[in-house]
């Protein structure tokens, strides 16, 4: 967008039609928004409604800015509302700034928005309607049903690739394409964070347990004073509340610094491609938070509670302390809390080894092209007046100038970068002796590319030639297509020398590639077909530069070079390849998972291991007065060290016997998220629980090794 002829700036449009804002019962702020019939043929309606933050930042808020006119890529546009503040479109990760009536997208963007209005094959608009009163998402979805069936009766090419998908609004957030994979994947998330919870409870379980028997003396004075079993058992549970509540509001405080940390970290991973959301803590969180900490305080200390205040008071109060009082039953409970913390333990470790194994698999993703030493810069002069004999013209002045400069190996233009194309699909026909088995395997992706192409980015032309500069000049039409696409469309057969047909016009085959990443997701390589950049095909378009060292101190000068041609062009985008590539949002999420779900992981093995050594020690404690007879009979550290680990040793086993059994069973809930790896990996199984029987058994053995140093005479004194 351009203002008063000012430099171009790029914003994020959406094209919507003339009942949006009555659908959604946003009014105008300022202005008015679209009409009912307003905007039915291009050319009808050039207006714009903007966003209140759009017309804060970009306006200065000034109230005379309804008239004014702004030019949207080619075409003049009026501005003749304002939405309401919390407003920005119904894409909650990409809010917009403009809302244009569809069929002016044509005007502003022809080369997208043509395809977008005429072709059946493209999903890129969203439906939002509201329902009657009284009428369920799942009624409006079995009627939705029934129209999806009669168009793919009428138009079966087209619906052969499509699915109807009907979900609420708040389902939809932050976008209708997420709510099949946010729905699961909170779902796994919210799980291990409870399992993290059900450690925490145990852990602190186990300590009152140990804290209650060693009180027992205590109560049992009181209840010998008058004091009922009820008042003691309250004592307890306000107890272990208030404990909770502390630490409620402590992990709340440590949760707000964590989310900020988590949200910078976001939109430095994602490169700020899209918007992240506000955090805020309002009652809801702070309700939710008080609930969980005082249900966990109360599940950790009734137990123990009843436990502690089932008292002898002849036996409690004549043991003069020296008997803990802790019977068969008292010992069960304290071991099946460590059992079920080291189970848990090993079920959250699994998942974060699954996820780390993971990301390292997608970081570790052959793209097919090189992206360490790759700088990529967009423009679209299209966009901005150029015809595209003057915008080709300008594209190969940038790049012969670009190539010039030190440090710079190549330099080339394709319409889009290699993992920018996202669902970019073609119909492709294929001629002359084509035996594509499936209709599918003649959909793939295509891209226009100049012939210095395939050495910038380093993918190879394995048979036959690249693209000349005469390719895109003349009236020959030609392609080359990748090893997959050949397989796919001539499979058995050699593709050079065959045609293809796009719009309508065959163009024969001259190179097979080596197969590269055509598509947005880091997680598919479809087949791709690409076409000679030039006058006939000039769009928007991607410089690709191929750089010595680090791109990063070269894109100064890559754009001012671009600015010197024209200091009002809008360069989209300006950064390395490896920049991009990390901030595709799975490979994002992939990290993303690593980070939440390894901590999840790291909490888990941290209490298991701080439970095992409080059980152990009040073992030890417990037993002090016997090591100290063994000890004064001759025995020696390491046979009272072993004596001690016993409890501890068996406690780890069954964990971790636990632990494999339930992750074995749980960890196939997670393999829609993982990349390259099995949810029963052996080798993940097997890392995890070393690690965590050596963490536990560390923490076994200070105290078992702290019984062993004590001096026997001291001990037996003591007692």
């Amino acid at each position: 967008m351009s203002i008063d002829g000012g430099a171009a700036e790029r914003i994020r449009i959406e094209y919507v039609s003339d009942n949006y804002f009555d659908v959604l019962r946003v009014d105008a702020e300022h202005g008015r928004t679209l009409l009912a019939d307003e905007g039915l043929r291009p050319g009808d309606a050039p207006l714009v409604v903007l966003t209140h933050h759009a017309w804060q930042m970009r306006f200065g808020g000034d109230a005379a800015v309804l008239g004014k006119v702004v030019r949207l890529g080619p075409v003049s546009m009026t501005v003749i509302g304002v939405t309401p503040e919390p407003f920005a479109g119904v894409n909650g990760l990409a809010p917009v700034e403009a809302f244009v009536p569809a069929t002016e997208g044509a005007l502003v963007e022809p080369e997208r928005m043509q395809e977008l209005l005429t072709d059946r094959l493209d999903e890129s608009f969203y439906l939002t309607g509201r329902l009657r009163p009284g009428v369920s998402v799942a009624e409006a979805a079995a009627q939705l049903d029934v129209l999806a069936d009669a168009l793919a009766e009428e138009h079966p090419d087209a619906s052969r690739h499509s699915e109807l998908h009907v979900v609420s609004e708040r389902d939809a957030r932050p976008f209708v394409g997420a709510s099949r994979h946010t729905a699961p994947l909170m779902t796994v998330v919210m799980g291990l964070a409870s399992l993290v919870l059900l450690v925490a409870v145990a852990n602190v379980g186990t300590l009152l347990v140990g804290r209650g028997i060693a009180r027992r003396q205590e109560l049992a004075l009181r209840a010998g004073l008058g004091a009922t079993r009820r008042r003691l058992v309250r004592q307890l549970i306000t107890e272990s509340v208030l404990l909770a509540l502390v630490g409620g509001v402590g992990g709340g405080l440590a949760a707000l610094w964590t989310a900020d940390l988590l949200m910078a970290r976001a939109a430095t991973e994602l490169n700020r491609a899209i918007a992240l959301p506000d955090l805020p803590v309002d009652w809801r969180i702070f309700g939710f938070t008080a609930t969980i900490a005082l249900v966990a305080g109360l599940l950790a200390g009734l137990a123990p509670a009843l436990r502690s205040t089932r008292i002898e008071l002849a036996r409690a109060l004549g043991s003069g302390g020296r008997d803990s009082g802790e019977g068969v039953p008292g010992r069960r409970l304290t071991n099946g809390l460590v059992v079920i913390q080291v189970a848990v333990s090993m079920l959250l470790l699994v998942c974060a080894g699954l996820f780390v194994q993971s990301s390292r698999n997608a970081g570790a993703i052959d793209f097919g092209f090189r992206t360490d030493d790759l700088l990529v810069l967009s423009v679209d002069p299209l966009a901005q007046g150029y015809d595209p004999e003057q915008a080709h013209a300008l594209y190969r002045e940038i790049a012969d100038e670009v190539g010039a400069l030190p440090g710079v190996r190549s330099a080339s233009w394709a319409h889009r970068a290699p993992v920018r194309l996202g669902r970019v699909w073609n119909r492709v026909f294929t001629l002359g002796g084509g035996t594509a088995p499936e209709p599918d395997a003649a959909r793939v992706a295509v891209n226009t590319v100049d012939p210095a192409f395939f050495d910038t980015l380093g993918i190879p032309v394995l048979r036959g030639r690249g693209f000349r500069e005469e390719d895109g000049l003349d009236d020959r039409r030609v392609a080359v297509v990748s090893e997959r696409a050949a397989r796919q469309l001539w499979p058995g057969q050699e593709a050079i020398g065959r045609r293809i047909v796009r719009g309508g016009a065959p163009f024969e085959v001259i190179g097979v590639a080596r197969d590269a990443h055509m598509s947005g997701s880091p997680f598919e390589q479809p087949p791709f077909v690409l076409f000679p950049f030039g006058p006939r095909f000039t769009l928007s378009a991607t410089l690709h530069v191929h750089v010595d060292g680090p791109p990063s101190p070269l894109i100064p000068m890559v754009t001012e070079t671009v600015r010197r041609h024209d200091p009002t062009l809008a360069i989209l985008e300006a950064g390395s390849m490896d920049t991009v590539v990390r901030s595709l949002g799975l490979l994002a999420l992939a990290r993303g998972g690593v980070a939440v779900i390894g901590s999840f992981g790291m909490l888990g093995l941290l209490l298991a291991a701080v439970g095992l050594y409080g059980v152990v020690s009040h073992a030890v404690a417990r037993r002090r007065q016997e090591f100290g007879i063994r000890a004064a009979l001759g025995a020696t550290p390491a046979a009272i060290t072993r004596l001690a680990l016993g409890r501890g040793l068996v406690l780890v086993a069954l964990g971790l016997a636990f632990g494999v059994a339930a992750a074995a069973t749980a960890t196939p809930l997670v393999a829609r998220f993982l990349v390259d790896v099995s949810p029963t990996d052996p080798t993940v199984f097997t890392v995890t629980g070393l690690v965590l029987a050596t963490a536990t058994l560390l923490a076994c053995l200070v105290p078992s090794r702290r019984a062993a140093k004590a001096d026997p005479l001291a001990t037996l004194r003591a007692d």
